[in-house]
């Protein structure tokens, strides 16, 4: 079975927390995700974080920590049936980074690391939000056929759009729903 690799960066000028925990809480997925896919949770099983800084601790229950599962429904177009799977966070560390596996149809493999870092552009002080994502299809012919005809395409599709969203959420001032403040240029 042969693995792909997809990495992709984006900078929003955003507070580090804030985006980190707008990305933790799994609620927060289908506002990032093309609306032809449909998206929508299923069960959830969350693991509370073991440590999320003071101002979101009222938040706390609601973060996908290591050990969360999180059951995600889709309907991809190019097949015209609806498919799920299962995100297991298996690793967490608060504002640095996140991890979710699924080993389950459609993708045989999925190993998705969101990291996150503090960076300052252009006298402007954001978040570089990134993605590195390792994946696996069906065995054989099979799966590169699919990878080309559907797949690659598919998830280039679906991270540009999420970086799209994300720069609108941002820039409405809805990234948490309640105590975003845009952060300040520094310069």
């Amino acid at each position: 079975m042969r693995t792909y690799t997809f990495i992709t960066e984006h900078w929003v000028p955003a507070a580090l927390d804030d985006v980190f925990a707008f990305f933790a809480d799994p609620q927060n997925l289908p506002r990032l995700s093309p609306p032809d896919l449909d998206i929508k949770l299923g069960k959830v099983a969350l693991a509370a974080p073991g440590f999320v800084p003071p101002e979101y601790q009222q938040r706390r229950q609601q973060f996908a920590g290591a050990g969360s599962a999180v059951e995600v429904r889709f309907h991809p177009p190019e097949f015209g049936i609806p498919m799920a799977h299962t995100a297991h966070i298996t690793e967490f560390v608060w504002g640095h980074a996140f991890r979710d596996r699924t080993s389950h149809w459609p993708l045989l493999r999925w190993d998705h690391k969101h990291e996150f870092a503090a960076l300052e552009r252009n006298g402007v002080r954001g978040t570089l939000v990134r993605d590195l994502v390792r994946y696996a299809l069906g065995p054989g012919w099979f799966g590169v056929l699919l990878h080309r005809l559907f797949v690659r395409r598919a998830i280039v599709d679906m991270f540009a759009y999420r970086q799209r969203a994300l720069e609108k959420i941002v820039g409405a001032g809805a990234l948490i729903g309640h105590g975003f403040t845009p952060v300040e240029k520094t310069a």
